[in-house]
């Protein structure tokens, strides 16, 4: 009954912001694009840091999952405990947009 997964990947060598969602040699998942594109833009905002983009991965968590499932990397460390807070609130508010704005 899970309508989402949302992972996080605290990186300590990273200074940016990217979220990976599902995609294979000949599917996507749309609303996976889409959940990954509105976390990467709010999450960088909310973490002050520079957005590194949406791509599309096989990894197992992402590829073996019926919902759409993101991953969010981000860093460095120091930056997102002082903005954790900052960093929940805009993954309530990626997940609010995409649950209420339909795939086009």
């Amino acid at each position: 009954q899970v309508e989402a997964y949302v992972g996080l990947r605290l990186d300590p060598d990273r200074t940016r912001c990217s979220v990976s969602y599902y995609a294979g040699y000949s599917y996507e998942s749309a609303g996976g694009r889409r959940l990954a594109e509105l976390l990467q833009s709010l999450a960088a905002i909310a973490l002050e840091i520079p957005a590194d983009g949406v791509q599309g991965m096989s990894l197992p968590v992402l590829r073996e999952t019926r919902m759409p499932a993101v991953i969010c990397e981000v860093g460095p460390p120091a930056t997102v405990v002082k903005r954790a807070g900052a960093l929940a609130h805009a993954i309530v508010e990626a997940l609010t947009i995409w649950a209420v704005t339909p795939v086009d």
